[in-house]
């Protein structure tokens, strides 16, 4: 039967196995000497550590080779031994001195304050970031100073203390170092924490400290202390020493292979040498985890413990290993990422067998499994202790996802934007309808002076509204060109506009009763409920669904298992999990003995698609086909013959699909990608195909026709509007035009076996640009694709692309809506300046689409060259990054 536990409780059965205990008890009673630990398999080397930091908490350096294994370690260490005691110090990958990633970089700054503060804490970090350079450990702590209540504190020493740190005077505090000062209010945004923090004076003295939100300006909690955090790594501080100069005497240092750390920190040509490094780790105790070991270790600790076998998501295979180490006498632990997905692993292994066999076998749902809410990056076999930890997302193949600790994103009606606003801008009030902006003003309430927005109406009436409230008007949009009228205060023309328009809602409720009516008169296929199959193939998905990807699975499931013909629009920009819907859709339909047709309007998204189909659904015996310009006029007539014939269960086609001598056995699902992208002529065959047949639209823009019915109910509609919950945000970096830049853009991604899309906007110089980027980076495969090439060449050189026959494209922006790689995860747009805004996105979209960091440079020429207009459209795509993306409607 099956047991609910923690991951404390896992760690506990841990502790006491032999070479854990001993791993304790050399760190608790040994002072000065190093230890060797081999064969710490899966996720045993952070439960290592952490068992270890609560064993006798101290300063824990924690040191990987790569940024990838620090934030996997970072992510367990997270869990094991609470984030708040837990911090990544990471170098940041930046093309100049000017530009460096802002994560990375308050994360450098929370880790050295944490440091100098606390006397015990984890701080993970990779071998490049313990060779750059930072200021000492007391010029950190001479930066910091704190504020308290009833605290008196003179504004002109505080100013010039703001402005010797480095903090930047604005109006409004909008984001890390700003500061501003309005009456007796000073607000001031360190470089720790989430929020600003507003100081309320009377006179010199601190009446009150509060952190405070941006957007709303409205109080989050109120303090009696705070810390003033500065910019503590790129000050004007001479930087000479590393992280280790900052841990103190009691710490201990723990290398995640030490040998190799030490050669890769020498690769990266940091501040700080490989001989410096070692000199001053040898000040602390250590512990050198290694797979490799030399023979000559004096004191060295083998754990016997291998890696979680692979299952390829086969329960069957899971249910057959559980019940061997069951017998065997193993404790059996399987941790998923949240009840859900708890849930989830533990029903399909209690739906695999529901008796004992014929020699008397406890069934899956009979053997004593531990189920934890809570789970590491791998699991794990510790043969020593009989005990075995297996992750629900490594059964399935997938991704497990990653903590982070991400920082607030202001989203809605800021006050930058309220800045941005200029004097006769339209804005709408909720209550009060259209006015003029008119600009901030200082209003004096009592002893206190406010900012409000004034808002001009008819008959130059006048409206102030107190920041407190701004969340209540927006600016007014609408067609271009349209020239609104403005409402006049206390008339009630608002209040009938509003009126009209919930009449007209209800009208359109009345239509929208009418057609459902009809639509229900027709009758098509009722599928089946879900299979044990589905369940399976569903908890193999390499991402945890997102709650709207569920939501619209659901909704796609539900309308095929009705009597009705589905016909249903799911919305989602790129990169969200459209796919993945119509792969669980068309294995649906495949489950009740239907065919299903994917419909695609390029060749080069046929082949993607076909990939992933082939990839999820390959291991059940589903014969999955795909008709395009890439397939043989002989391939092609077997291809059809099959579909005729029922021996195809899935085709994934381009226009060819819907050729006149395409006939299927017994088609049941019909899947749309990018309806817009088909002329007249191929939606009309589409419309014959859909008679009867479910059908489900794919798109990530859909045209105003499309959406209008979807709006309107004519069509069923759900909207994927947020990324997968392992999707990291790309790091997005503008900076001045240079080679160095280039190489040092590329060289990293392809180190981790990525590729890189480099952009260029002339198809005159691409070649020379190509060309320059082989001398550059020598190791790279670079080949060039553009429009003007044959069809045929593009087309394949697009698909070697994506079959990693090569990993540097130099292309035009053709690959401004190319498709799916999620290998790639660099962008370099050489002439960023030229292009529009739209296309900076698009382009910028083209990565980031797995759970590996991306990044994407802009790279222009100097500023004071470009175009007003230029600079804007640049400024934007900068702050539409830290807003984040998604599709709204």
């Amino acid at each position: 039967m099956p047991f609910q536990q923690s991951i404390h409780q896992l760690i506990q059965s841990i502790e006491y196995s032999p070479s854990f205990t001993e791993m304790r008890q050399w760190y608790v009673q040994t002072d000065g000497s190093e230890l060797t630990v081999s064969s710490c398999a899966g996720s045993l080397f952070p439960i290592a550590v952490s068992m270890l930091y609560h064993a006798r908490p101290a300063h824990l350096l924690v040191i990987t080779e790569t940024a990838d294994e620090a934030a996997e370690l970072y992510d367990d260490l997270a869990t094991l031994a609470s984030s708040e005691h837990v911090y990544r110090f990471e170098k940041g990958k930046h093309l100049s001195e000017q530009t460096l990633d802002a994560e990375e970089h308050i994360g450098q700054i929370e880790t050295l304050d944490a440091l100098s503060r606390k006397s015990e804490c984890i701080v993970v970090a990779s071998a490049a970031s313990i060779a750059t350079a930072f200021p000492s450990p007391e010029n950190v702590k001479k930066g910091v100073f704190s504020i308290s209540v009833n605290q008196e504190y003179d504004f002109d020493t505080l100013t010039g203390l703001l402005n010797e740190l480095g903090f930047e005077k604005k109006p409004f505090v909008e984001a890390y170092g700003d500061y501003s000062i309005r009456g007796g209010i000073v607000d001031v945004f360190p470089f720790t924490g989430h929020h600003p923090v507003r100081l309320d004076f009377w006179g010199d003295k601190v009446e009150s400290i509060r952190e405070f939100e941006v957007m709303s300006q409205r109080s989050v909690k109120q303090l009696e202390e705070v810390r003033i955090t500065p910019n503590l790594v790129n000050g004007e501080q001479e930087r000479t020493h590393s992280i280790l100069d900052h841990l103190n005497e009691s710490a201990l240092v723990v290398w995640n292979d030490r040998s190799i750390i030490l050669t890769e920190s020498e690769k990266t040509g940091g501040d700080v040498g490989k001989d410096t490094i070692e000199e001053q780790a040898a000040r602390f105790r250590q512990i050198n985890h290694t797979a490799i070991r030399s023979g000559i270790e004096e004191n060295l600790l083998i754990t016997d413990a291998r890696s979680q076998p692979s299952f390829h998501g086969s329960i069957n295979q899971l249910h057959r290993d559980l019940r061997e180490k069951h017998r065997e006498g193993y404790k059996l632990y399987i941790t998923a990422d949240g009840p859900e997905e708890t849930e989830r692993i533990r029903e399909l292994i209690d739906e695999t067998e529901d008796s004992t066999d014929e020699n008397g076998e406890a069934s899956a749902g009979q053997l004593p499994i531990n189920y934890i809410s809570e789970t590491v990056q791998r699991g794990f076999v510790l043969a020593e202790s009989k005990l075995l930890c297996y992750t629900e997302h490594e059964i399935f193949g997938r991704l497990k996802r990653r903590k982070s600790k991400k920082r607030k994103r202001f989203k809605g009606f800021s006050l930058h934007e309220i800045q941005s606003l200029k004097r006769g801008d339209y804005v709408v009030h909720i209550d009060h309808g259209i006015g003029r902006f008119d600009g901030l003003r200082k209003l004096k309430v009592g002893n206190m002076q406010q900012e409000v927005i004034r808002v001009i109406y008819a008959d130059k009436d006048v409206l102030y509204v107190n920041l407190n409230a701004i969340h209540r008007i927006q600016k007014y949009s609408s067609r271009e060109g349209h020239v609104p009228s403005v409402n006049r205060l206390g008339s009630g023309d608002w209040e009938k506009i509003k009126a009209r328009t919930k009449r007209r809602v209800k009208d359109i409720a009345r239509e929208l009763i009418l057609l459902y009516a009809k639509r229900k008169a027709s009758r098509g296929f009722s599928f089946s409920a879900d299979t044990h199959w589905q369940k399976e193939l569903e908890a193999s998905f390499m991402y945890d669904d997102t709650p709207d990807q569920a939501e619209a699975t659901g909704a796609v499931k539900a309308d095929m298992e009705l009597p009705i013909p589905m016909d249903r629009l799911v919305c989602g920009d790129v990169g969200f999990g459209k796919t993945e819907v119509a792969v669980r859709a068309a294995f649906k339909a495949v489950m009740d003995g239907k065919q299903a047709a994917v419909l695609v309007p390029t060749t080069i998204l046929a082949e993607q698609h076909f990939q992933t189909f082939r990839e999820r659904l390959g291991r059940y015996s589903i014969k999955i086909d795909v008709l395009s310009r890439f397939r043989t006029a002989a391939q092609q007539r077997k291809i059809v013959e099959r579909l005729t014939s029922g021996q195809t269960d899935i085709v994934i086609g381009t226009h060819r699909l819907i050729s006149k001598d395409v006939g299927f056995n017994n088609l049941g699902l019909l899947v749309v990608d990018e309806e817009h992208r088909f002329g007249v002529t191929a939606k009309e065959r589409i419309r014959t195909m859909r008679t009867n047949v479910d059908t489900l639209t794919l798109t990530a823009t859909p045209i105003p026709r499309t959406l209008h019915f979807s709006l309107l109910g004519a069509r069923d509609l759900s909207i994927i509007n947020t990324a997968p919950k392992n999707r990291l945000s790309i790091i997005t970096e503008i900076a001045p035009y240079s080679q160095k830049a280039i190489k040092e853009a590329i060289r990293p991604e392809l180190d981790r076996g990525g590729q890189v899309y480099v952009v260029h906007d002339r198809v005159a110089d691409i070649e020379e640009v190509a060309n320059r980027i082989r001398e550059l980076v020598p190791e790279a495969r670079v080949r060039v694709a553009h429009g003007q090439m044959r069809p045929h060449d593009l087309e394949k050189t697009m698909v070697d692309f994506l079959e990693q026959k090569f990993n540097v494209l130099i292309s035009t922006k053709i690959i401004e809506s190319g498709i799916d790689i999620p290998n790639v995860n660099t962008i370099i747009v050489t002439r960023a300046d030229r292009f529009g805004l739209a296309e900076l996105y698009q382009l910028r979209g083209r990565v980031g689409r797995s759970n590996v960091q991306a990044y994407a440079y802009f790279l222009t020429p100097p500023m004071s060259t470009m175009s007003r207009q230029a600079l804007r459209r640049l400024q934007a795509i900068e702050e539409f990054t830290e807003l984040g993306s998604g599709f709204n409607l």
